[in-house]
């Protein structure tokens, strides 16, 4: 007879034979009965071990082994195996074990094999959690080192015996066959899992929402990861102390544990609620039958976790990096101990050394972004070293006796959030069959859900329903008294997976969106589970017509980016800015020395604030045209798609980027014309080279700016392919978020919401679009709304919703409910209306109509939109919409009189030709620069000095010149209700009149420079040449030097000078908003009012305050406040108070007197002002309504009242100073 052998060398004897578990059998002792098991040691010689096992089982239970694939297939017998846990193997090297075991079904074959060493230590029969009166133990075995079974059956041995029977005849002949041509065992049956019953306690009401469910064993893996593995930053602590202190001391008592600590601190609380929401759609995998060394296994191997912890762990290193090194100073340790030895005595003496943590930031900065980039290793390494307690720990919960998952904890609570509304109070008749109903729920995740209970089990009948009902009590407060009432139905109930997917819905998608994928089901043990094939990226989605639910509705801006960003504008936002470094580099050239004096390192350079504005400069100006060509190259998503489908997609999609590149060269033509100062804004103040400290570079933005511009218009140049190259390294989550928007609970794809405002846009004429619709007038505009609601319910039928991973098209009803929240969003329909609303009976009975009407609405507007981008001209920057910052308040020093032609010529950027070139050849036979070049050193002069001469002199010869003309030039244009700041624009740059005269006025001042014979043209070049060279040198350049420079000077004054008039209409193209209206009109507050009607204010404001410093009353105050103010100086600095504190007249307060004053007074400005005053709302005069014009006359009012009241205080306070002076002179007298 040829036994069945395994890998470790253990062999069964008997095993098929009835008698031997019969006789097993009838040596049970009361409830147990005693299974006796020998295995020969070579060292050891015959040993015994007695476990308990259950009465009426068969004690060969523990070789019922699982079928495994490769079983009994071409002569392979071989199986491998995981000694059973009472064999504890306490070394790696323990011996071969030598047993024979009779496991064949077929009695005729026999053999004996020698296994190998084991080499897995085993950890199953550590102290288990549990409480210790006695249980039943369930020898466990495994397969490939991954598999544990555990539920004893008698099926395999029945099949043995059957095996028997059948084979019994035929056995002669199979015997004679060579072993390759003998039949292959039949396939054994899956043994039933096994299902305990558990005793819990008596019923004690528990809090589902304490903070330990939430922890996984993932977190308590944070807590132990070991730190500073390398030793780098120890090593940096230690090179402080052995230059700071001595060299006597002794490294390995130096102690960076809080240090450490902090860090690992940090780190956690970094990752908490990531790994909360990553556990959410990754939870480890347990099954029944899994030892503790699977469940190690099944959190080492959670990939699905490991791969989006990466991406997290990514996106925090790029935060911790642009996180200023000084805000991380306080993780490290403010002194650190260690021993010294002392030379004299020879003793070892404990010393305290006092950190500078400015020396060590970077290294602790380097530890902490290496501590996270490595966390997904660190934590597979620390749970690989988890005793049992450890791993129980982190994956159970002791609940009401018993272990349960922390998963079952997640996913009812899951579960009682999409049902918490349902009952006002616990335990009542009345909501019986609701309890029923919510107690299958809880009972059907509780089923399938495992125990922990000297292994891993599922729960029987008795305890899911009697944990069932505690765990409703714990969410309900049903009294236990009311269990009985309670019954636990198992018909009718849904799946596990359908009762989650069903509840993440009701929760209405509280999640973020990066977690809203399949739920993958882990790599399963390979001998008893079956793995569930993974969907590759290349396979397609489901497709199906799902129900939704909705959230109460909540209000929407279907038009803010949230909704209209696109994935194309998305991808911008993250695009690389200088990837060949030439702008760094260039920068650094430039003040390299500068560097070097400081002694900064440069590879420490942070560039990073210039290129965010580079980044949202060319987003602002590329995204209008984005807008219009997304009109009609939106990208494809169809029925069937993967997210990766989507992908492709969006980076195949040649129309979209041909028309983005012929914009991008327009735009690039633009910038080209834009002068290079304007771009001074772009570039930062300062450098910052980390923890060493910041250059500030305000006096060399003019040098950086030709170069930021260069960098701008490569970037745009390029911008189609770098969208590209973003969007491949995009993940699955920011595809998601690029195509797909969350509105009302569910995700839609942002093509309908472009669809959407297409129609209301074309029926914007009908109502009033995207403004709330007052309730009186509902019922007047329900035939039109109705027929709306039914145009959405088409395009919302149609479109693709997104929902955890998969595409689906909306059932009916979701459709129409999420169609009235849409339309809401647009017309602010209150929520108590939605029920009005109906499906139009006419669209209704006509779908055809209502496809075509729908379908040549849309058409129409994209053939708008497309026409409008075939005409699009070749503009400027678009002139943003004209908002105010807010001010506290308002005086009429505010009033602007801006002389618009002055401000655009002061915008002069000197066109330097080749002014810079002969000035250099020129001067190149000076002594020192002459050395220089001879001995090869790079040279760069600085010349700033003769350009900023030659633009004082340009604006010196201008400015009178512009206000002489400034009346009888001045534009002829009003403002006038409906007028825009294009019309405003274009009224300066096409005023003919004074651009005829300045012409004129260029041509007299180029004569007389071509005629000037004085030396004041050469004057304008500067006394001292700075010479950025290693060293800085600067060289003098006398008077007779000059003059060599006259010709030079002379053709760049005439060049500058002639392109006055076009550099003045280029100028005032560019002007922001607010410069553009500062001639008519000022910033009052939060908006913009004209400066005709704030002059009138002028003289009251001026008056007032004459009052106040004249009045008798206050002023007779005034001598007692300021003593008040000296005796009571402690009293504090708030002099309102003290001022307060003196009444003059009717119990009036000092404040409330001049606030009555001002009131008395301000009728005049009611009066004066006017019936008209202008504003301007998103780039347009209006005229004030009545509302806006109240709300000017009460800011007027309450700005007068402030003024007047500091005016009076700052009388008091000169009051107080001069008796302070005054006080003090016979002090001084007297020394």
């Amino acid at each position: 007879m040829l036994p069945y052998c395994s890998k470790n060398n253990f062999t069964a004897n008997n095993l098929g034979e009835e008698k031997n578990i019969k006789k097993d059998n009838t040596e049970s002792v009361t409830d147990h009965s005693y299974c006796k098991k020998s295995y020969v040691n070579n060292d050891r010689g015959l040993a015994s071990f007695s476990d308990i096992a259950p009465k009426d089982e068969s004690p060969t239970n523990f070789l019922n082994f699982h079928t495994h694939e490769e079983l009994y297939q071409e002569n392979n017998y071989e199986e491998k195996l995981l000694l059973p846990d009472i064999f504890k193997l306490t070394k790696l090297d323990e011996p071969n074990l030598d047993t024979t075991v009779n496991f064949s079904p077929y009695p005729y074959i026999n053999k004996t094999t020698t296994s190998c060493t084991v080499k897995r230590l085993l950890i199953e029969n550590e102290p288990l959690l549990s409480s210790p009166e006695p249980k039943r133990i369930y020898l466990k075995q495994s397969i490939d080192n991954e598999e544990l079974c555990t539920a004893p059956s008698l099926n395999f041995t029945e099949q043995i015996i059957k095996t028997k029977k059948t084979m019994k005849d035929i056995e002669p002949s199979v015997q004679n066959l060579p072993i390759s041509e003998q039949p292959s065992p039949p396939e054994r049956p899956a043994p039933n899992v096994m299902k305990k019953k558990v005793s819990l306690r008596p019923y004690h009401r528990n809090n589902l929402y304490h903070t330990e469910p939430t922890i996984s064993v993932y977190r308590d893996a944070i807590k132990k990861i070991g730190i500073d593995g390398t030793g780098l930053f120890k090593n940096r602590v230690l090179e402080e102390i052995y230059v700071t202190r001595s060299s006597n001391f002794i490294k390995s008592s130096v102690s960076l544990y809080t240090t450490y600590a902090k860090v690992r601190k940090y780190v956690l609380e970094k990752m908490f609620t990531c790994l909360n929401d990553i556990t959410a759609t990754s939870d480890v995998l347990i099954r029944p039958g899994m030892s503790i060394s699977d469940l190690i296994f099944s959190c080492t191997s959670n990939n699905i976790f490991f791969e989006k912890l990466r991406e997290k762990c990514r996106e925090i290193v790029e935060n911790i990096q642009a996180t200023p090194d000084k805000s991380l100073s306080y993780l490290i340790q403010s002194y650190i101990s260690f021993y010294h030895n002392d030379n004299l005595n020879s003793i070892y003496k404990k010393s305290k050394f006092f950190v500078k943590k400015d020396r060590l930031i970077i290294k602790l900065k380097e530890l902490i972004i290496n501590t996270i980039s490595d966390l997904p290793d660190s934590i597979v390494h620390e749970i690989k070293k988890f005793n049992k307690v450890q791993i129980v720990q982190g994956l159970f919960l002791d609940m009401h006796g018993v272990f349960v998952s922390k998963s079952l904890i997640r996913d009812i609570n899951l579960l009682f959030n999409s049902n918490k509304n349902k009952f006002v109070n616990g335990g009542s008749d009345d909501n019986l069959n609701l309890f029923n109903r919510l107690l299958g729920k809880i009972g059907n995740l509780v089923r399938s859900s495992c125990i922990f209970q000297d292994g891993v089990f599922l729960p029987n009948k008795h305890t899911v329903e009697k944990l069932s009902k505690y765990i409703l009590s714990d969410i309900y407060g049903v009294s236990s008294k009311f269990h009985k009432k309670l019954k636990l139905s198992y018909k009718n109930i849904s799946k596990p997976h359908q009762l989650i997917n069903h509840a993440k819905l009701s929760t209405n998608y509280k999640k973020v969106l990066t977690d809203i994928y399949v739920k993958e089901e882990l790599p399963s043990p390979k001998s008893y589970l079956t793995s569930k094939p993974r969907r590759t990226s290349s396979e397609t989605i489901d497709i199906k017509i799902e129900k939704f639910g909705l959230k109460p509705y909540h209000r929407k801006n279907l038009r803010s980016t949230e909704f209209t960003l696109s994935i194309y504008e998305y991808a911008i936002k993250k695009i690389d800015i200088d990837s060949n470094e030439s702008f760094k580099n260039s920068i650094l050239e430039e003040i390299g020395p500068y560097i070097a004096n400081k002694g900064f390192t440069k590879s420490y350079i942070n560039l990073s604030p210039t290129y965010l504005n580079v980044r949202k400069y060319v987003l602002d100006m590329i995204s209008p045209h984005i807008n219009n060509i997304i009109y009609t190259s939106d990208v494809l998503i169809t029925l069937g798609m993967s997210v990766s489908d989507m992908k492709h997609n969006c980076m195949s999609n040649n129309i979209f980027f041909e028309k983005l590149q012929e914009n991008c060269k327009k735009v690039v033509k633009d910038v080209l014309m834009t002068p290079d100062d304007v771009f001074s804004n772009i570039i930062q103040s300062s450098v910052n080279f980390g923890s060493y400290g910041s250059l500030n570079i305000v006096s060399k933005k003019n040098k950086f700016c030709s170069k930021v511009k260069t960098l701008i218009m490569e970037t745009l140049l390029n911008l189609p392919n770098n969208i590209i190259d973003e969007i491949k390294n995009f993940e699955k989550g920011e595809i998601i978020r690029g195509l797909f928007s969350e509105t009302h609970g569910v995700f839609v794809s942002k093509s309908l919401i472009r669809n959407i405002n297409y129609l209301f846009n074309f029926n914007k004429n009908k109502l009033p679009n995207n403004n709330k619709l007052p309730d009186y007038n509902f019922d007047d505009n329900l035939y039109l709304l109705n027929n709306l609601l039914t145009k959405l319910v088409y395009l919302v039928k149609k479109s693709l919703i997104l929902s955890e991973g998969e595409l689906l098209f909306p059932n009916a009803t979701t459709a129409e409910s999420l169609s009235r929240y849409l339309l809401a969003d647009v017309y602010g329909i209150s929520a108590k209306f939605h029920r009005k609303l109906k499906l139009s009976e006419k669209n209704i009975l006509n779908p055809l109509t209502l496809n075509e009407d729908i379908s040549l609405e849309i058409k129409l507007i994209k053939e708008k939109a497309n026409d409008d981008y075939e005409n699009i001209e070749s503009k400027t920057i678009e002139k943003p919409t004209l908002i105010p910052s807010k001010n506290s308040r308002w005086n009429p020093s505010f009033i602007t009189s801006l002389n618009i032609y002055e401000l655009a010529i002061s915008m002069i950027n000197i066109d330097k030709g080749d002014f810079e070139n002969s000035l250099t050849n020129k001067i190149k036979n000076i002594p020192s620069i002459k050395k220089c070049i001879n001995e090869k050193v790079i040279v760069n002069i600085d010349i700033s000095a003769t350009y900023g001469h030659i633009k004082n002199y340009i604006l010196d010869l201008f400015y009178p010149f512009l206000k002489k003309i400034k009346k009888e030039t001045k534009v002829e244009e009003k403002l006038q209700p409906g007028m825009t700041l294009d019309k405003l624009e274009y009224a300066y740059i096409s005023n003919e009149v004074f651009f005829t005269k300045l012409r004129k006025f260029c041509i007299k001042l180029i004569d007389s420079i071509k005629n000037c014979t004085d030396g004041s043209i050469t004057d304008m070049v500067q006394c001292y040449i700075n010479l950025e060279t290693e060293v800085p040198q600067r060289i003098a350049i006398k008077r007779n030097r000059k003059v060599k420079f006259h010709e030079d000077v002379e053709k760049l004054l005439t060049i500058n000078i002639s392109a006055i008039p076009d550099t003045i209409v280029n100028a005032i193209k560019l002007l922001p908003p607010h410069k553009l209206v500062g001639e008519y009109l000022s910033h009052f507050h939060d908006m913009y009012v004209d400066n005709e009607s704030l002059t009138k204010i002028k003289p009251i404001f001026d008056f007032t305050h004459e009052k106040i410093i004249n009045d008798p009353m206050l002023s007779r105050l005034i001598d007692e406040i300021s003593v008040d103010m000296i005796d009571k100086f402690d009293y504090g600095k708030n002099t309102n108070k003290i001022i307060n504190s003196h009444t003059i007249c009717e119990g009036l307060s000092a404040c409330n007197y001049i606030r009555k004053i001002v009131r008395d007074e301000f009728t005049n400005i009611r009066n004066n002002i006017g019936n008209y005053i202008m504003v301007m709302y998103n780039n347009k005069i209006e005229i004030a309504d009545e509302k806006t014009r109240c709300r000017i006359l009460e800011k007027l009012e309450s700005d007068l009242i402030v003024m007047s009241i500091k005016t009076y205080r700052e009388i008091c306070t000169k009051a107080y100073k001069s008796k302070i002076r005054t006080k003090h002179i016979p002090c001084d007298s007297i020394i």
